[in-house]
C-alpha cells in the first residue's frame, strides 16, 4: 500500500483489504496502534505496521501520503480508546531535535506540504481523529498556530475544486472542536470569519460531486480524494455543527446559513408533530380503556338479565304446576279454584321484560299471599263449623237404626258434602299450607328480584351517561385530529421536502453536466494525441463518475 512501486490500483484495492479487516474491529484497530506506541527493544527490531503507516505519512509522493493518512483513520474511527492512545505517539524530527507528537506533526505536515492530495488525507485523518475526543481536540487547539492556520485558509480563495474541499475540511476541523464545547472558538469563528461565511463553506463540500460519489461506496475512490467512513461522518456531523454555530441564515437554498436554518426548523415541526401524535395515541388508548370497560359491563348486564328471565320462567312453571295439582281436588274446588284464579292472574300479569317484573309482582306480591291466608282461614272456620254441627247430628241420634228422616238428610247432606276421608281432607290442607310457604318465599325472592332491577336500572343509566361521555370524548377527538396547527406544521414539512427535490434535482443536472463535460474533455484529449500533442499524464487520468464497482445503493445528503 505504500510501495510506490506497485499499480495505484493494485495499492488501492490492498487499503480496501486493510479498511475491511479494521471495520468494527477494535482488537484489531488496538494492534494497529499498538505497533506506534512506545515498546521494548525486542518488539521494535522488526519493522512494523505503524512504522510503515507513518514513513507513508511524511512521504514526498501524494497518493503515499493519501493512503497513509485513510489507512490511519480507519485505525481510530469510532474507537475513543484508540484516538487516546495515538496522543502517546511522539516522533522524532530531527538530530537534536525535541519529539513532537504525531497529531502536532500532522498539523505541521498540513503547512509544509504544498500537494492539495496530501493535505485531503491528513485532514480527513484529523477530521476523524478529533471528531468525539474531547481530550485530542484539547491537545490539538493547545497550540495557537493550528486554529490560526485553519482561520487563515477559511479566509483565502478556492480556485480549483481540490483547494474548496481543503478550505471545507478545515471548517470540519473546527466544528469538531466545536461539538466538544469551545464556545470561545465559535466566537472566534464568528468574528474572523463569520457563521454564514464559515456554513457556507461547509455546504460546499456536502453539495460537491465528489462528496456525493463518495457516498455511493464504501470501496476507495479511483484517484485520492474523500473517504466513505469519513463522509458519512460528515453529513451527520454537519448540522450538529449548524446547531452548535446557531445560524441565522436566511430562507434561500443558496447558503449554507439557510440549509442550517431549514434544519433546525424542520426538526422543530417534526418534533411538534411527534408530540401531537403521542398526546392523540395517549387520549386514544384511554379512550379505548373506556370503552372495554364499558363493553364489559354491559356483557354483565346482558347476563344478569337472561338469569332474570330465567328466574321469572321458573316462576311462571311452578305456578301452572301448582294451578294443575290444585285443579285436581275435590273437596275444595271453590277455594282452589279462586287460588288458582289469583295465581294465575298474578302469573299473567308478571311481563317478560326486566322493569316490567320488578314493578308489577312487587305490587300484586303482598295482596295475593294475603288473599290465600283468608281464604285458608275462612274455610278451616266452615270446617270447624261443619264438624260442631256434624256431631251435635250424631249426639242427637238414639242409633243407627232409628236414625228419623230429617236427621238421615242432615247426615247425608253433611257426608255428600265432605270427602270419604276426612284425614284426606287435612292432608290437603297441610300441602296448602306448603305450598302458601312456598308462594312466601317465591314473594321474597321477587322482591330481591325488584331490588336488583333497581340497581340494574342504576347500573344503566350509568351507563348511559358514561356511553354520552364517550360520544362526546369521540366527537372531541375528531376535531382533534386535523388541527390549524398541525396542517400548518404538514404544509411547512411539505414545503421543505418539495425544497430538498428541488436542491437533489438540481445537483443530478449538474452531476450530469460534469459527465458530458468530462466526455467531450476526453474525446479532445484524444483529438490531441491523435494530432501528436501531449497531454498531462496525470490530467490523463478522468475523474471516475460511475457508481462503484459493488453497485453500492446511492445514499441521499
Amino acid at each position: 500500500m505504500v510501495n510506490e512501486k506497485q499499480p495505484f490500483p493494485l495499492r488501492l484495492a490492498v487499503l480496501y483489504a486493510f479498511q475491511s479487516y479494521l471495520f468494527r474491529n477494535p482488537d484489531g484497530q488496538a494492534a494497529v496502534v499498538s505497533t506506534l506506541l512506545p515498546a521494548s527493544a525486542e518488539a521494535t527490531s522488526s519493522i512494523t505496521a505503524g512504522q510503515l503507516l507513518c514513513a507513508g505519512l511524511f512521504s514526498s509522493d501524494s497518493h503515499t501520503a493519501w493512503l497513509a493518512a485513510v489507512s490511519l483513520l480507519h485505525a481510530v474511527h469510532g474507537n475513543s480508546v484508540q484516538k487516546e492512545q495515538l496522543l502517546r505517539v511522539q516522533l522524532a524530527t530531527g538530530l537534536g531535535s525535541p519529539p513532537v507528537s504525531l497529531l502536532q506533526h500532522c498539523a505541521n505536515l498540513l503547512t509544509t506540504n504544498p500537494s492539495a492530495r496530501c493535505k485531503l488525507g491528513l485532514l480527513q485523518l484529523l477530521g476523524g481523529w478529533l471528531t468525539q475526543c474531547p481530550l485530542v481536540t484539547k491537545a490539538f487547539l493547545n497550540c495557537a498556530s493550528n486554529v490560526n492556520q485553519a482561520l487563515a485558509e477559511l479566509q483565502g480563495s478556492d480556485h480549483t475544486e481540490e483547494e474548496g474541499l481543503v478550505k471545507a475540511l478545515y471548517a470540519y476541523l473546527l466544528g469538531a472542536c466545536f461539538l466538544a464545547g469551545h464556545t470561545d472558538l465559535m466566537a472566534l469563528v464568528e468574528r474572523r470569519v463569520g457563521a454564514e461565511p464559515f456554513l457556507e463553506c461547509l455546504g460546499k463540500l456536502s453539495k460537491s460531486e465528489v462528496f456525493v460519489k463518495s457516498l455511493k461506496s464504501p470501496q476507495p475512490p479511483s484517484q485520492p480524494s474523500l473517504d466513505y467512513e469519513f463522509s458519512r461522518m460528515f453529513k451527520s456531523a454537519e448540522p450538529e455543527i449548524a446547531r452548535a454555530l446557531g445560524a441565522t441564515g436566511g430562507s434561500g437554498g443558496s447558503g449554507t446559513g439557510g440549509l442550517a436554518q431549514q434544519f433546525t426548523e424542520h426538526e422543530a415541526v417534526v418534533t411538534q408533530y411527534k408530540d401531537l401524535i403521542k398526546e392523540q395515541d395517549s387520549r386514544y388508548r384511554e379512550l379505548k380503556t373506556r370503552f372495554d370497560a364499558l363493553q364489559a359491563g354491559s356483557e354483565q348486564l346482558t347476563r344478569e338479565k337472561a338469569s332474570l328471565e330465567e328466574t321469572v320462567r321458573s316462576l311462571r312453571d311452578q305456578n301452572t304446576v301448582l294451578k294443575a295439582a290444585a285443579s285436581g281436588r275435590s273437596g275444595l274446588a271453590p277455594a282452589v279454584a279462586s287460588v288458582a284464579a289469583s295465581a294465575s292472574t298474578a302469573s299473567s300479569s308478571m311481563p317478560s321484560g326486566l322493569d316490567q317484573v320488578g314493578q308489577q309482582t312487587s305490587d300484586s306480591s303482598s295482596s295475593l299471599v294475603q288473599q290465600l291466608r283468608d281464604q285458608l282461614a275462612a274455610r278451616e272456620t266452615e270446617l270447624s263449623h261443619l264438624r260442631a254441627e256434624l256431631d251435635t247430628v250424631r249426639k242427637s241420634s238414639p242409633s243407627p237404626a232409628a236414625a228419623g228422616s230429617s236427621g238421615g238428610s242432615v247426615v247425608e247432606a253433611a257426608t255428600a258434602y265432605f270427602p270419604d276421608d276426612y284425614d284426606q281432607v287435612k292432608l290437603e290442607n297441610a300441602q296448602y299450607r306448603e305450598r302458601i310457604a312456598e308462594l312466601e318465599e317465591q314473594v321474597a325472592e321477587v322482591a330481591k328480584l325488584s331490588a336488583l332491577r333497581d340497581s340494574l336500572q342504576r347500573r344503566i343509566d350509568e351507563l348511559l351517561v358514561i356511553e354520552a361521555e364517550r360520544d362526546q370524548l369521540r366527537s372531541e377527538l375528531a376535531q382533534q385530529q386535523q388541527p390549524e396547527d398541525t396542517q400548518e406544521l404538514k404544509q411547512q414539512l411539505d414545503e421543505l421536502t418539495s425544497e430538498r427535490d428541488n436542491l437533489k434535482s438540481e445537483n443530478e443536472d449538474l452531476l450530469v453536466l460534469l459527465s458530458d463535460q468530462d466526455s467531450k474533455l476526453e474525446a479532445l484529449r484524444e483529438q490531441v494525441k491523435s494530432l501528436g500533442g501531449k497531454v498531462d499524464e496525470e490530467d490523463d487520468e478522468p475523474v471516475d463518475l460511475e457508481e462503484g464497482s459493488d453497485g453500492a445503493e446511492y445514499e441521499d445528503n
